[in-house]
C-alpha cells in the first residue's frame, strides 16, 4: 500500500507536492499536487493559472516565507500603507503642474537661467533643511518612530499646499515659498525614511529585514506606476479647473492622512520606547497588572508633543543620562559615594531632587536595555510610592525591597506578556560614565 514518505511547498499560495512510495526500491515520483491552504491545511483545487500567478504576485511583492517570516500586523500595515502612497502620489502630481507654472513654464517672460537658478536654491535650502534636522532630531526618530512618521507625512502635504498656492505669490517672493517648501520635503525625506527603517525591522523576523524592505519597494513602486497612470488620464482633465484641482487635493489628502493613521494604529510594537514603558507601567501600579502589547501601541499617542509624561505617573520628571555636575547640588565626594552605595552595585546612579520633584540618572558605560528599562522603571515605581504615600515618609527609597519586588514582578510580566526587552527605546542624554564602588 503506497503512503506518503515526503512533502514540500513553497510558502503561502504555492501548491503542496505530495511524495508517495510503496517499496523502498521504488524511485519516488510526485502522484498528487494540492493548494496549500494555510488556514486549516485542507486541498483545495484551483487551476493551475490562477495558482501560478498567486505564486508570482508573492515571489514578487511579499518577503520570501510570508506570512511567517513577518510580524502579525504587516499585512494590514501594508493595505493602509499602500492607500497613503497612492494618495500621496496624486496630491504630488496635482502640486507638480503649480511648480512648473512657478518656476515660469509657459511664460514669455521667464529664462532658462532664472528657472535653473530658482531651482538651484530651492534645492539648496532643502539640502541644508535636511542636515539641520538631522543634527536636532536624529535619535528621537528611533525612540518615537511613530509620532514622526505621521509627522513626516502631514508635513509632506504642508509641501503639497505650498507647491499649490506657489502661483498666488508675486515673482519676487516665489524663490521663498518654493525654499520653504523644498525644506518641508526635506524633512519629510529624513523622517519618513528613518522611520520606514526601525518599522521595518520590526516586520521583519527572520532577520531578513533588507527582503522585507525590498519588497516594500517594489510594492511602492508599484502603487506609484498605478498612480502615473491615472494621473496621464487624469491631468488633462483638470488643468485649469482650480475648483477640481482642490477638491481632489482635499480628498487624497484626507486619505492620505487616514491611510498613515490606520497603517500606524495596526503596529503592534513590542520594544518599549518611553510612552509605552509609561503606559504599562500606570496600569501596573493602578491595577496591579500590565496591558497587552496591542492595549498599550493603542494608548500610544502619534502626535509629536503629545502623550503621556513621566509627570503624569508619578509627578517626578525623570532624567537619563545625565552629567555629574549637574545631578548634584555640591561637588563633594561623600555625597557621591553615598550615592554610589545606595546603587547597590547597579550600573546606574539615581540622585533625586526632591524640591525640583527630579530623578537626575547617571548611566554606566557598561549599562544594557535591561539596565536602562531598570533605571527608569525602578524611578517610576518609588516615585509613584512616595507621592502617594508623602503624608507617612518623607524619605525616597529607590533601592528598597518594596521597590525591586515590584520592578521584578513588572518585567517578569512584560516579558510574559510579548514585549521585548532586547532594546530600550528611551530618550536619554549623552553622558556615559565610570566609577569607582569605594572612592
Amino acid at each position: 500500500m503506497s503512503s506518503v514518505v515526503y512533502s514540500e511547498h513553497r510558502g503561502t499560495f504555492s501548491k503542496v507536492k505530495l511524495y508517495k512510495s510503496q517499496d523502498l526500491n521504488v524511485k519516488l515520483q510526485v502522484l498528487e499536487e494540492h493548494e496549500n491552504n494555510d488556514a486549516d491545511n485542507k486541498h483545495t483545487k484551483q487551476s493551475n493559472y490562477s495558482q501560478s500567478l498567486l505564486l508570482t504576485f508573492r515571489q514578487i511583492f511579499l518577503p520570501h516565507g510570508f506570512p511567517e517570516s513577518v510580524s502579525n500586523d504587516y499585512v494590514e500595515y501594508q493595505i493602509y500603507d499602500t492607500i497613503q502612497a497612492f494618495s500621496s502620489s496624486i496630491t504630488g502630481a496635482l502640486a507638480t503642474e503649480a511648480v512648473m507654472r512657478g518656476v515660469g513654464v509657459g511664460s514669455s517672460e521667464a529664462t532658462p537661467l532664472a528657472a535653473a537658478m530658482t531651482w538651484l536654491l530651492k534645492s539648496g535650502s532643502g539640502m541644508v533643511g535636511q542636515i539641520l534636522f538631522t543634527w536636532s532630531k536624529g535619535t528621537a526618530l528611533d525612540y518615537d518612530n511613530k509620532k514622526w512618521r505621521l509627522f513626516a507625512d502631514v508635513l509632506n502635504d504642508t509641501a503639497t499646499f505650498i507647491d499649490l498656492v506657489t502661483p498666488l505669490f508675486p515673482s519676487s517672493i516665489i524663490i521663498f515659498v518654493f525654499c520653504l517648501s523644498s525644506i518641508a520635503r526635506a524633512l519629510v525625506g529624513v523622517a519618513g525614511g528613518a522611520t520606514r527603517a526601525a518599522i521595518t525591522q520590526h516586520q521583519a523576523r527572520k532577520n531578513n529585514s533588507a527582503d522585507v524592505s525590498a519588497k516594500d519597494g517594489s510594492q511602492e513602486t508599484l502603487v506609484n506606476l498605478v498612480s502615473l497612470i491615472v494621473c496621464l488620464i487624469l491631468l488633462p482633465l483638470v488643468s485649469g479647473r482650480y475648483i477640481i484641482v482642490w477638491s481632489l487635493f482635499f480628498l487624497f489628502t484626507f486619505l492620505h492622512i487616514f491611510g498613515n493613521y490606520r497603517a500606524l494604529r495596526a503596529l503592534n510594537l513590542e520594544c518599549f520606547n518611553t510612552s509605552r514603558l509609561l503606559i504599562a507601567l500606570q496600569q501596573y501600579l493602578s491595577t496591579g497588572h500590565i496591558p497587552s502589547v496591542q492595549q498599550t501601541n493603542q494608548r500610544e499617542s502619534l502626535v509629536v508633543g503629545f502623550g503621556i509624561k513621566d509627570t503624569h505617573v508619578c509627578g517626578f520628571r525623570v532624567k537619563l543620562g545625565v552629567s555629574l555636575e549637574s545631578a548634584l547640588s555640591s561637588l563633594n565626594t561623600s555625597q557621591l559615594q553615598f550615592y554610589i552605595d545606595n546603587s547597590e552595585g547597579k550600573p546606574f546612579i539615581i540622585i533625586p531632587d526632591i524640591k525640583a520633584k527630579a530623578l537626575n540618572i547617571l548611566l554606566s558605560e557598561r549599562l544594557t536595555s535591561v539596565d536602562l528599562l531598570e533605571a527608569y522603571g525602578r524611578s517610576i515605581i518609588a516615585a509613584y510610592s512616595f507621592t502617594s504615600k508623602q503624608n507617612e515618609t518623607k524619605s525616597l527609597n529607590l533601592f528598597s525591597a518594596e521597590v525591586t519586588e515590584d520592578w521584578e514582578i513588572f518585567l517578569n510580566s512584560a516579558i510574559a506578556g510579548g514585549y521585548s526587552i532586547a532594546a530600550a527605546l528611551l530618550d536619554t542624554g549623552d553622558w556615559r560614565a565610570k566609577w569607582k564602588q569605594h572612592i
